[in-house]
């Protein structure tokens, strides 16, 4: 994480929250976890279970290997307080759980992010394949893919969803 300017806010069960400067560095981190689990030389035992075989794209390329982790993020401003336990800053409100709602509706060995973090991204690259303009979905048709090319990775846009416990409005990614 401290590579990526984040740090470890908290572990929930199998979860953790990270907590990042812009969603670049969110994006950048999220990006490296997938791309390190997708290389990981994990123990031949492991293909064997459905959700950790090996699946290749329509070109050959191997987009499945292995363990899977859902990861997702949001940009926003969290409230924040001291733990007493732990002496660490804790983050919560309407913004953490907005996060953590978009990280839940992934699969695993997908990064979903929000149309506000789709948002604050798109000053950092100008190699999109198409410039992205307008308010999200930025025009954007359902399974329509934007390459950031930066981060070896696309954009594809999967529509919107009413997220638990949020009640102001709903999430596109």
């Amino acid at each position: 994480l401290k590579e990526f300017n984040g740090f470890e806010v908290k572990t929930e069960g199998d979860a953790f929250m990270g907590a990042f400067g812009n969603c670049l560095d969110a994006c950048r981190y999220c990006t490296a976890v997938q791309h390190q689990l997708l290389t990981t030389k994990w123990p031949k035992a492991i293909y064997s279970n459905m959700m950790a075989r090996v699946q290749d794209d329509d070109q050959g390329r191997i987009i499945w290997k292995g363990l899977r982790v859902r990861m997702g993020f949001h940009t926003g401003e969290p409230n924040d307080k001291e733990n007493p336990v732990t002496t660490r800053t804790d983050y919560f409100g309407r913004d953490v759980n907005y996060a953590a709602r978009v990280s839940s509706i992934g699969a695993g060995g997908q990064i979903l992010i929000s149309s506000a973090s789709l948002r604050d991204m798109l000053p950092f690259y100008s190699s999109l394949s198409e410039p992205l303009q307008g308010e999200p979905p930025f025009g954007m048709e359902f399974g329509e893919r934007y390459e950031f090319a930066e981060l070896k990775c696309y954009v594809e846009y999967i529509g919107r969803f009413k997220l638990k416990g949020i009640t102001t409005d709903n999430c596109e990614g």
